[in-house]
């Protein structure tokens, strides 16, 4: 009979006695609750590894299942099927649906066991399922499945705790607080061992014989279980303090570790041993240098050899101090029998075998002082170093270097030939010799950083034969091949340590000692204004770019003569000479200039010839091209007369010139060719601050001779005054280059003045617009003239 229809049977009859007691009154049935029957779930753990690798390790779960209504059969083992019988890993959601098997004929009791593992879940015989530490791990029994969906209700398994889930415990147990304390240092060759230990999950048992039974200590490579084992109170951490004794110690390091397995068999403890030095000898005080200090800029503190410090003593110990019992009183310096002041002794935990003594004075290079315990000063075992020992320092001071250069000029040393290198250094030290690679001198390539061939000096001397050397270098003179940048580094040891002077490898470098080999005065370069009597001669000198890296671009003498007679060069840098005109000007023709230069390197040069050649010629007029008929011309300089009959010649074809000027009465202007020849009329003159129109009957240009104007003379830079409206607009050229027809963006030439119109004068005599706009490139052309409209009063300053 199926479990369907022994509840139906249990039913009907429940009915059947109902029925009576209704019809008879007589007849009183047991209650429903007594013909149910009992229905049990459980698990065997409330906790479950899942280490399949570790043989002591538990991860198989027995769930076993009493319910003596699936009994179908008494002669047989029967089973429940798969689909009524549920693993859940509840924090995954992964299942898995196994088979419970009776225990035997007609008990009514089915087991099934099922394995906990970290990765792998299988869902046929060997059942497994997947959990990690923490995950809680369900089994559900369905009283009756339907298809595949449970109909009759169903109930959890129960752990021994009556837990609905078992909990994953994948971890040993913990430890900590282990003392003596890791890499500790102790005197004493007995030791007690103690630690505290616990574990999260399953735990490693309640009693102390539970924990010795699963816990191992290991001394130096001997294992034994645990003395004393005490229960601890209220720590979430730790349970158990355990403790062990290790005596009779070598001198050395004692190793120790823990091994525990919680009540899983998950093994945990140290991974690494912990450390106890024992050491009973006293700490012994080995050496001391002078110089050497502790860096601090560095993390963990370093010592630092380099740079030598004058008031720092290293002592050395052979063991690891404990740097509070080090003070200034545990040490005397003497030298020769005088005490030196010591204005500090200080350890640092990162150089523990070592004592840096600051000095009030500094000492000599050479110094040599003797140093002696008479303080107690204890390493970290508390073994006191014996008073008295004392320790004669070794010298680590290096002897300070100075390199001089000595060549023609100082600032920025320079030679024109020879140079000398004085080195000196402040004790006694090994000799140098000439090419022995104490004073190396390097050619530096035009980045002025990188260092080329070697130059071997010419001669060497000694002046003291261990404290004072000088090495002497003769460069070439005749084709200045050796011109350039020299670097000089020396380096001179007292035998034991090497003092420095430049930078071996950089010139750029700070502390580079660089020198310059300049053999020539650099080439002249000549100026002037060919066509101008009144011109200035220029000279400049080719002095700053003779080689790279060349800083010497002043000259310290210039002389000059002009066509034999001595004139003066005047400077305000050193670098560029001016020789003013004679007071009349120059004459037309050659001038024979002569110059005598001297530059900061000593070197003296005279130039003279086709290079220096002064020649002044005459100035050619502008030409103004003209056409026949009405032109509108205009002078871009002041003319050297500004008379009209001196401006327009008396056979010149033009026979009319008027022009419009604002500021007279009137306006306009007019000058007519008189039978006579000379112009009359109210136009007068003729400047370069109007315009002006003019007739002619030929195509013969006007020329006229405009001198340069110089910067020098008492005359202003030219400008032209506008008044509000119309104006005739003259083109000026400040350069006094003056080439007709040299066009002028119209737009830059009369920008700021407010101009609302130009107009320009076509080939036909028609007034024809100039664009200015600043999106164009139309043009204004030097020796034409223009009319301007502007909206207020200003003025063109070309």
């Amino acid at each position: 009979m199926n479990k369907v229809a022994k509840y139906s049977a249990a039913l009907v009859a429940l009915l059947l006695m109902v029925l009576v007691v209704v019809v008879s009154e007589v007849y009183q049935a047991e209650p429903a609750s007594a013909q149910v029957l009992t229905v049990t779930v459980a698990v065997n753990s409330d906790f479950i590894g899942n280490n399949t690798s570790d043989a002591n390790v538990q991860n198989s779960v027995t769930a076993t299942i009493t319910d003596a209504g699936r009994n179908d059969n008494a002669l047989s083992i029967e089973t429940i099927p798969p689909t009524e019988v549920t693993v859940t890993n509840l924090d995954t959601s992964v299942s898995i649906n196994v088979t419970s098997t009776e225990t035997g004929d007609n008990t009514g009791i089915f087991v099934v066991v099922f394995e906990v593992t970290e990765a792998v879940t299988t869902t046929t015989d060997p059942f497994r399922i997947a959990a990690s530490d923490g995950d809680n791990i369900q089994v559900v029994y369905c009283f009756e499945t339907t298809g595949t969906s449970c109909s009759a209700g169903s109930t959890a398994a129960e752990t021994p705790s009556f837990a609905s889930a078992i909990t994953v415990d994948a971890l040993g147990p913990v430890i900590g607080n282990e003392s003596p304390a890791d890499g500790s240092t102790s005197d004493n060759d007995d030791q007690t061992l103690q630690l505290d230990i616990g574990d999260a999950g399953v735990g490693i048992g309640t009693t102390a014989a539970d924990v010795r039974a699963r816990v191992t200590f290991n001394i130096r490579g001997v294992p034994s279980n645990p003395g004393p084992v005490v229960a601890i109170e209220d720590d979430d951490d730790f349970q158990w303090l355990l403790e062990k004794d290790s005596l009779n110690n070598p001198e050395g390091t004692l190793n120790w570790y823990v091994r525990a397995r919680d009540a899983l068999g998950n093994l945990g403890g140290t991974t690494t041993p912990f450390t106890i030095d024992i050491d009973s000898e006293e700490p012994a005080f080995v050496s001391a240098t002078t110089g050497d200090e502790a860096d601090t800029s560095d993390d963990p503190v370093v010592n630092s050899g380099t740079p030598d410090k004058l008031n720092s003593i290293l002592l050395v110990f052979d063991d690891e101090l404990d740097g509070d019992t080090v003070d200034a009183a545990d040490f005397l310096v003497q030298i020769n029998g005088d005490e030196l002041e010591i204005a500090s002794a200080t350890a640092y935990d990162d150089l523990p075998f070592n004592v840096y003594l600051t000095l009030d004075d500094e000492l000599a290079s050479d110094a040599v002082p003797t140093v002696q315990i008479t303080g107690d000063v204890r390493d970290e075992a508390n073994n006191t170093a014996s008073l008295g020992d004392t320790v004669t320092a070794d010298d680590g001071i290096a002897p300070a270097v100075t390199l001089v250069l000595q060549g023609t000029a100082e600032d920025g040393i320079v030679t024109n030939g020879d140079l000398t290198i004085r080195v000196s250094a402040d004790e006694d030290s090994t000799d140098p010799t000439r090419t022995g690679g104490q004073l190396v001198v390097n050619n530096v390539s035009s980045t002025e950083s990188d260092l080329l061939a070697e130059r071997v000096a010419d001669d060497f001397s000694t002046d003291d034969a261990s404290r004072v050397w000088e090495w002497e270098f003769n460069f070439d003179t005749d084709d200045n091949t050796e011109d350039g940048l020299y670097n000089a580094y020396v380096t001179i040891t007292d035998g034991t340590n090497s003092g420095t002077a430049g930078h071996i490898s950089d010139a750029s470098d700070d502390d580079a000692l660089i020198f310059e080999v300049d053999t020539q005065v650099g080439g002249i370069l000549v100026a002037y204004s060919d066509d101008n009597p009144k011109t200035f001669i220029t000279l400049g000198f080719e002095e700053a770019d003779e080689y790279a890296g060349d800083s010497h671009d002043e000259l310290t003498s210039v002389t000059a003569t002009v066509d034999g007679a001595s004139v003066v060069a005047n400077t305000i840098d050193n670098v560029e000479y001016t020789i003013a005109p004679p007071s009349d000007g120059w004459s037309l023709g050659d001038h024979d200039l002569v110059v005598t230069a001297t530059d900061e390197a000593g070197n003296t040069e005279t130039f003279s010839g086709d290079d220096t050649l002064v020649t002044i010629v005459v100035r050619d007029p502008l030409s103004i091209p003209l056409r026949p008929g009405l032109n509108l011309i205009s002078l871009p300089g002041a003319p050297a007369s500004s008379l009209i009959n001196d401006v327009i010649p008396a056979d010149h074809p033009l026979n009319q010139v008027l022009s419009y000027d604002p500021s007279v009465l009137g306006g306009w202007q007019v000058a007519v060719r008189g039978d006579d020849g000379p112009f009359a009329g109210t136009l007068t003159t003729i400047s370069s601050n109007l315009a002006y129109f003019v007739r002619t009957t030929s195509f013969e240009p006007l020329d006229v001779l405009i001198p340069r104007l110089s910067a020098g003379e008492q005359v202003l830079p030219p400008s032209v005054s506008l008044r509000q409206g119309w104006n005739l607009l003259p083109v000026l050229d400040v350069s006094g280059d003056l080439d007709a027809g040299v066009g002028i963006i119209a737009d830059d030439y009369v920008a700021g003045l407010g101009a609302v119109r130009v107009f320009a004068l076509d080939v036909f005599g028609r007034l024809t617009p100039v664009d200015i706009s600043d999106d164009t490139d139309d043009e204004v052309v030097i020796g034409q003239g223009y009319w301007i409209f502007v909206a207020a009063d200003t003025v063109l300053v070309p």
